[in-house]
């Protein structure tokens, strides 16, 4: 993404007509350093900002830095203020309108598909919407294959993509027996998809019997 694609253009509505200049700044502020580098734009409505008293001091806001996802929607900050030695937090409402680089189906994707370059196409869409969904990078589509059926012209999110296991279900493995330094092999099919490590269910194709093995590479599970 260019300098100039992730320049951050926010629109400020305040509607507090009480709220302190100074307060509406340091939220503006404050969005501005969590949103910059993560969306294209966005427009920024504040809906409600706590009345400071006198005496007050605005010392942080706060409540937003470990979101995974960019905020979007209606969200709730904190006004942190110190008042005659002592802190509180107070509330802040504002509602976030994103435009963010996301990647969209351009075809309709069955399950279990490999996802490539071909089938989709990095667009700007304004995410409100999305909330705390997880929207995947372009790193995060390598290696992953649809869970479920992606309709074209759909946004790509993390509840429909999964890694590519090693083993797929019906696929030909070697079933390693193992007692402890006795090994024994033999000819079984996967029952189900599986990861490194991930424990699956197998049938021996030998004895006719269904079993559990742990995936230890693309051809081969282990019973202990």
């Amino acid at each position: 993404m260019t300098a100039t694609a992730i320049l951050l253009v926010a629109a400020i509505a305040a509607t507090s007509r009480t709220a302190s200049p100074e307060l509406t700044a340091k939220v503006e502020n404050y969005y501005a350093s969590i949103l910059k580098g993560r969306v294209i734009r966005y427009d920024l409505a504040i809906r409600r900002l706590p009345e400071l008293k006198e005496g007050m001091e605005i010392v942080a806001i706060h409540g937003e830095e470990d979101r995974a996802e960019p905020p979007r929607g209606s969200r709730v900050c904190w006004v942190k203020v110190s008042e005659k030695g002592r802190l509180r937090d107070l509330p802040a409402t504002v509602t976030i309108k994103p435009v963010e680089l996301v990647p969209v189906a351009i075809a309709d994707i069955q399950p279990r598909t490999p996802i490539t370059h071909e089938l989709f196409a990095m667009q700007e869409i304004e995410t409100q919407s999305f909330g705390a969904t997880h929207i995947p990078s372009l790193d995060e589509l390598k290696g992953v294959w649809a869970k479920v059926k992606i309709p074209s012209g759909s946004v790509f999110s993390g509840r429909r993509i999964s890694p590519i296991p090693v083993v797929v279900v019906g696929q030909p493995l070697k079933i390693v027996f193992r007692i402890g330094q006795i090994e024994a092999v033999a000819l079984g099919k996967a029952l189900e998809d599986g990861r490194l490590g991930e424990t699956i269910r197998v049938l021996n194709l030998v004895s006719g019997f269904r079993l559990r093995g742990r995936v230890e590479c693309g051809n081969m599970v282990s019973v202990e």
